[in-house]
């Protein structure tokens, strides 16, 4: 367990500091405004609980000691990190403030029991912080007791991630549950297939957990919530089941329910049964197709669908480095702006036995470009890191300038119905063909920022994407 505490006081930060020793658990300290908001701004440093004082200076060595102070550190502690409790010291005068704050604090089931938490209370600085330190030794036995439901093939996840997966067993009344990865995710994130069992061994919960930071767990819920639930037909996509927002720092987790059929992604279906990958593909296609119906086309430039897969500060790395053909930004196209996944590679979606297609993972959802979708299926063959084809030696770079010629782009695939039911939808969902190439141009440089992409063949890609889209 790590604590923050938040204190200039010489005399209880000695309390806390032969606390810690004794109880066994990392403490680390901020004496000002300035340094306690770096540590709290920082992605680097990870706490579970912070232990705030009220009344203290701006920064080192100032004696500007003040309320406005405490509070603004607190206020930030909520904003960045909303999932770590909160105990704040208060000396007689602040004591109202306090009480005010928490009439404004909301409740949370940290623990996995049911029993919400107060996720900011308030401990008076008479009693000799003896509340705050017992809030601490609640906190750590209660993680103790969370370590009890045993994870089976958890061992790459780190300990707040295991942590976010027993905190929802535990609410189901597991003892046992069993992870198998999806997708490792390139931003930290982990996806994974989730089945819980009791203390009889009977199956209480099959979930597709992704756990992510706790301001990506709450942007996924929201694009969830906007673009997915209600939008599409049920059955299409997995429904939020569950959330753990709390008790594990900056970690958070969403969880997904998913019937028991569902047990292979694209891409492992594509290596079993490339007709019944195909036949998902078209599926996936009718069920995506209410986000279309009825949207008319919409101006909009390069620029426009670049940004949805590469900011501009990545983008500027990428073509600092590599050998890139450049698209005038103003380049101006028709397309379809419409809901898509966002991200809908061959881990993303499930297939069941009667090879119907589930949606999972929902951290892009959004409007943009309508072919991207199905570009981001067919190329995410060739260049994610879960596709075992990406180290196929097709295609070869020499035949990447005839993609849109697939008699010859498609000698030598191992794949082929699978790319055709593909590029059918790319085709009918498409303005023209600027769209097309400008979200193929975008999806290699996107790509072209990772060390492990086979960059030859991306450059080969984005230079015949750029140049038939400079030419159109």
């Amino acid at each position: 367990m790590q604590v923050l505490l938040v204190e200039d006081s010489a005399e209880l930060i000695d309390v806390f500091q032969h606390f810690s020793s004794t109880r066994g658990f990392d403490l680390t300290i901020a004496t000002n405004v300035k340094s306690a908001i770096k540590l709290v701004e920082s992605v680097e440093y990870e706490f579970d609980v912070a232990v705030c004082d009220l009344k203290m200076p701006s920064q080192e060595g100032a004696i500007d000691l003040s309320l406005d102070h405490g509070l603004e550190v607190v206020r930030r502690i909520i904003e960045v990190c909303p999932g770590v409790p909160v105990v704040v010291l208060s000396a007689f005068g602040t004591i109202d403030i306090a009480r005010h704050m928490l009439l404004q604090a909301n409740k949370q089931d940290v623990f996995g029991t049911g029993m919400p938490e107060a996720m900011l209370q308030y401990e008076p600085k008479s009693s000799g912080a003896s509340g705050a330190l017992g809030f601490l030794v609640k906190f750590q036995d209660e993680l103790d007791s969370i370590g009890d439901v045993e994870v089976i093939n958890g061992g790459n996840l780190t300990n707040r991630q295991l942590r976010t997966l027993r905190i929802f067993a535990r609410r189901r009344g597991g003892r046992q549950l069993e992870y198998r990865p999806l997708s490792g995710g390139l931003s930290g994130a982990r996806t994974g297939l989730v089945t819980v069992k009791d203390g009889a061994g009977a199956q209480v919960a099959r979930v597709v957990s992704k756990i992510t930071r706790i301001d990506r767990a709450l942007e996924e819920k929201d694009r969830y919530r906007q673009c997915i639930a209600g939008r599409l037909g049920a059955g299409a996509y997995a429904d939020l089941n569950d959330e753990v927002t709390a008790g594990c720092g900056r970690t958070a987790g969403l969880f997904y329910s998913v019937a028991e059929s569902y047990k292979l992604d694209v891409f492992a279906q594509l290596l079993a049964d490339e007709s019944a990958a195909a036949l998902a593909v078209r599926r996936m296609q009718e069920e995506m197709t209410p986000w279309l119906s009825g949207m008319p086309q919409s101006p909009k430039t390069w620029v426009d669908i670049r940004r949805e897969l590469i900011s501009d500060e990545k983008y500027a790395r990428v073509i600092s480095v590599q050998d890139v053909v450049e698209v005038p930004e103003s380049k101006s196209l028709q397309t379809f702006w419409v809901t898509q996944h966002g991200d809908l590679h061959g881990a993303n979606s499930l297939i069941n036995d009667s090879v119907r297609p589930v949606l999972i993972d929902f951290g892009r959802a959004g409007q943009m470009t309508s072919v991207l979708d199905p570009i981001t299926l067919e190329l995410s063959v060739l260049f994610h890191a879960d596709s075992t084809y990406r180290e196929h030696p097709w295609p070869e770079v020499a035949q990447i300038d005839s993609w849109d010629d697939l008699d010859l782009y498609l000698a030598g695939c191992p794949y082929p119905e699978y790319v055709k039911a593909c590029r059918e939808w790319s085709l009918s969902v498409a303005a023209g063909v600027r769209d097309l190439y400008a979200t193929i141009d975008a999806y290699c440089l996107r790509n072209m920022q990772y060390d492990d992409v086979n960059i030859e063949r991306a450059r080969a890609l984005q230079a015949f994407a750029a140049n038939k889209l400079i030419e159109s």
